[in-house]
């Protein structure tokens, strides 16, 4: 079931990927495999701009909430993105985890 994507969450997470201080971003394995096989421009900091891009679109945006092993405030959600060699949009799908402490975002989901 889809449900609106709070705003504040929003907000929170994309402010931390466009700061990408040290520690303050957990990605884990898979989706920074995925993210590196969509082409050879791919790198993990350019997923932090796509997703917090994501996150600032204006408007409602909906997915899906989730409990994780780790504490905090999970939300998986789908987008339109352009890779810089393809020729058209691919929709990728996220699973972004907002911790308790509000500093750190765990990345468990970002492929096609």
């Amino acid at each position: 079931m889809s449900i609106l994507i709070p705003e504040r969450w929003r907000q929170d997470v994309a402010a931390i990927l466009d700061h990408a201080v040290a520690g303050t971003i957990l990605v884990r394995q898979r989706p920074r495999k995925d993210w590196e096989n969509l082409d050879i421009e791919h790198y993990e900091a350019g997923l932090y701009v796509v997703l917090a891009d994501a996150l600032s679109v204006p408007g409602a945006l909906s997915g899906k909430e989730h409990t994780m092993k780790e504490d905090g405030e999970c939300y998986s959600f789908t987008f339109r993105y352009r890779p810089p060699s393809a020729n058209g949009e691919i929709e990728l799908y996220t699973k972004l985890n907002l911790l308790p402490d509000g500093q750190v975002v765990i990345i468990y989901s970002a492929h096609t």
